[in-house]
């Protein structure tokens, strides 16, 4: 009898230390929306900003930055889990207040430079898509992938201005003639440029609160460092200066506006599979 008690014991531990994740789901799928308020892209932005309101163009500041997310994990063991996360980001940029474009005069065949005393132009929408992998860890005492968890990840974007139909006020230089307002729209920025490449270090706090025993909410903090790298570019005369806005200008741009995205609240929910 006192083996057989024995043996029950041993079987009792040997499952209960199987039992890992949620009801033994160690597989996670979480659905995230981020938003942020772009506090240090507003104190470090020097242009107006300009928003579409009903048509007019008004003074106005991009109060909130928003992205969904998608991410996959796996608890390796009950404090460790390897994962992946899919980020889609919108956000926008102010574009100069200053313009000016080298153009070749179709009849002359002389090359001209164009600038504009001013500028009122609607902010640029911006879509940045993010690949990240990802590792989260607990204590000691954890269990994956329920509760408090802590993330950090290493991930690859892309960054793009979103062609739009925006609104704009011209300002002419001196001795130039107020800009055909087609033509403005059309050179303004080539919007078949290639994404912008950029890096991001992400540390995040997280809790997952299981409601179910298959589904949880989440939520939590995200501190990222977003970084993307100035590049060279062949802006020959008739390729990209022909543009009010050219590649390296809008480069600069996002530089700024993703170097000072920083801190974010995420909520969404998540299932274990």
């Amino acid at each position: 009898m006192r083996i057989a008690f024995i043996i029950t014991i041993l079987c009792s531990s040997f499952s209960y230390s199987q039992n890992t994740g949620l009801y033994g789901k160690k597989l996670c799928v979480e659905f995230d929306v981020t938003g942020s308020i772009p506090v240090f892209s507003m104190i470090t932005n020097y242009n107006t900003d300009y928003k579409n309101k009903d048509g007019d163009l008004i003074e106005g500041r991009d109060m909130l930055d928003f992205s969904t997310r998608v991410a996959v994990s796996y608890a390796v063991k009950n404090n460790i889990g390897l994962g992946i996360e899919f980020g889609y980001d919108f956000s926008n940029v102010v574009p100069y207040e200053n313009l000016g474009r080298t153009f070749t005069d179709p009849v002359s065949g002389f090359d001209y430079y164009e600038d504009l005393y001013g500028t009122d132009h609607e902010r640029l929408k911006l879509r940045t898509v993010t690949v990240m992998p990802k590792v989260e860890f607990t204590s000691f005492s954890g269990l994956l992938p329920i509760g408090l968890n802590h993330q950090l990840g290493i991930g690859l974007s892309r960054s793009k201005i979103i062609e739009h139909d925006y609104l704009y006020t011209l300002y002419p230089g001196p001795g130039w003639a107020q800009p055909d307002t087609n033509q403005f729209q059309k050179y303004f920025y080539n919007y078949e440029n290639e994404s912008f490449k950029g890096y991001t270090f992400m540390y995040a706090l997280n809790v997952r609160t299981p409601i179910s025993n298959r589904f949880m909410i989440t939520y939590g903090l995200r501190y990222t460092l977003n970084l993307v790298p100035r590049e060279k570019f062949n802006n020959a005369l008739g390729n990209d200066e022909r543009y009010w806005l050219n590649k390296s200008e809008a480069l600069e741009l996002i530089r700024r506006r993703r170097m000072f995205s920083l801190i974010s609240f995420n909520f969404g929910f998540a299932i274990a599979l």
